[in-house]
C-alpha cells in the first residue's frame, strides 16, 4: 500500500496525525505509513478511501513477478498505471 503520493496530492503534511485523527490506531497508522501492510482489513481500506477521497485502486501497488509476467491488458496492470498517475 502506498499512500504517500495521495498525502502529497492532498497537501497533508502530517500523515501520521491525520490517520490517527481519522480513526486509525497509532500502530495501524505506523504500519500503513511504512508500507509494511501485509494484510488488508476492508474497514481500513474503506476508512482510507473515505478520508482521502479516493478509491482502492489508488491505494494499491502491483509489481509483477519477473518469473510470471502478465499479458498486456490484464486488469492487474491497471494498478501500475494508477500509481504513475498519482505520482506525476
Amino acid at each position: 500500500m502506498n499512500v504517500t503520493p495521495i498525502f502529497k496530492a492532498r497537501g497533508i503534511d502530517r500523515p501520521y496525525t491525520f490517520l490517527v485523527k481519522a480513526g486509525f490506531s497509532p500502530h495501524s497508522a505506523n504500519v500503513i505509513l511504512n508500507s509494511k501492510t501485509r494484510v488488508f482489513r476492508l474497514d481500513h481500506i474503506e476508512l482510507l478511501c473515505r478520508t482521502l477521497v479516493c478509491e482502492p485502486n489508488d491505494l494499491l501497488i502491483f509489481t509483477a513477478d519477473s518469473s510470471q509476467p502478465l499479458p498486456p491488458g490484464h486488469p492487474l496492470n491497471n494498478l501500475k498505471d494508477t500509481l504513475l498517475q498519482i505520482e506525476d
